[in-house]
């Protein structure tokens, strides 16, 4: 498998590919993807179930469980859309933007697999989210996003707390073209939020 497969899971079943599998899909794809499911994860999460246990002063171990389903037809766009035996990154929890140690993801059968590091997860995250604010401002009329737009939203995915959360400000001010696009409540509004305040 690729370094890129490796960071990956596969769609249905979280199995490796197939060798006939087609090929990888491109960041702003695999960004949208992620970015799509994680703001609807109604749509594909059936069942999750969290426990936690306080190991020692400084270690706890969370597991979580989830039962996945896939969307229903039309759920991803067609300039996103993944095909059988593609992979994808798929938004089981949205964690704090700090380090995390001996973080362990593994299948039911206790095989581990990879998750993206905190850059790769920046730069999907990024671009998903871009792509899909730039998308709804052009069902508001607009001619889609500024260069200053996008470098705030990449900022507050990417960025630590104290350097995203004044970045909330923007979205909040009806002088600033996110804000405009973001006036009214919705679901990319709520996102940039969150992500601008996770420390």
């Amino acid at each position: 498998m690729s370094r890129l497969q490796t960071a990956l899971v596969r769609w249905l079943g979280l199995k490796e590919p197939a060798e006939e599998a087609t090929g990888a899909l491109a960041n702003e794809q695999l960004g949208s993807i992620a970015v799509r499911l994680a703001l609807y994860p109604q749509e594909w999460i059936e069942r999750r179930v969290e426990g936690v246990q306080f190991m020692d002063d400084t270690t706890v171990r969370q597991r979580v469980s989830v039962t996945l389903r896939h969307p229903q037809p039309g759920f991803f766009s067609d300039a996103a859309r993944p095909n059988e035996g593609q992979l994808i990154y798929v938004p089981l929890a949205l964690l704090s933007k700090r380090t995390l140690r001996k973080l362990d993801v593994a299948y039911e059968d206790g095989a581990t697999f990879a998750v993206p590091a905190t850059a790769r997860n920046g730069e999907l995250t990024s671009l998903g989210l871009s792509e899909a604010v730039w998308g709804y401002s052009e069902t508001r009329g607009r001619a889609g996003l500024s260069a200053r737009s996008l470098e705030v939203l990449d900022l507050l995915v990417r960025a630590p707390r104290d350097k995203a959360e004044p970045l909330l400000d923007i979205i909040k001010d009806a002088d600033e073209e996110l804000g405009q696009v973001l006036m009214e409540p919705n679901e990319f509004r709520t996102f940039c939020c969150f992500r601008g305040s996770l420390g």
